[in-house]
């Protein structure tokens, strides 16, 4: 959503998660996504399933545990727009 946005010039305030890939590079891009029974995350040099189970052993797994939570509970709190 952040690039297609950011690709028709749309200036107001929104949440997102991601950012335009287009305009904007990261230093250290990443991806996730759900397939199901498994989040992943995948980065410059690797790929990471996630099952919500196991605990993280490192930097990347404990980043997409936190993603995870922060989306979960911004959707059960009715909190997916931009903070004023």
């Amino acid at each position: 959503m952040p690039s297609v946005l950011g690709f028709l010039n749309y200036d107001k305030p929104y949440f997102a998660f991601g950012e335009d890939a287009v305009t904007k590079q990261k230093e250290h891009p990443y991806a996730i996504c759900y397939n199901h029974p498994q989040y992943q995350i995948m980065t410059n040099n690797e790929v990471i399933l996630y099952d919500g189970e196991r605990a993280a052993t490192n930097e990347i797994e404990r980043y997409l545990q936190a993603y995870i939570q922060q989306y979960i509970s911004r959707m059960t709190s009715n909190r997916l727009t931009a903070d004023k």
